[in-house]
């Protein structure tokens, strides 16, 4: 987590997202909150999209997503 908020502050991350029907969408994350520590000590990242996004749709068919820091 710390490398993560520490890229994204410096220089950006990038989040992929992936509709029901394949197509793919890139997001740059000006922030992000990680969350307690779950199954195998990964720790979970939650995100926020405003509806107005071309990603929101996205999101909401398929609620999973990949950081690339």
């Amino acid at each position: 987590p710390d490398a993560v908020l520490a890229r994204m502050r410096d220089e950006g991350v990038l989040c992929t997202v992936v509709d029901s029907e394949g197509r793919t969408n890139l997001l740059t994350l000006g922030w992000g909150l990680f969350g307690p520590h779950y199954h195998q000590q990964r720790p979970i990242m939650v995100i926020a999209i405003t509806p107005r996004r071309y990603s929101f749709r996205f999101i909401e068919s398929v609620p999973e997503f990949v950081i690339a820091a």
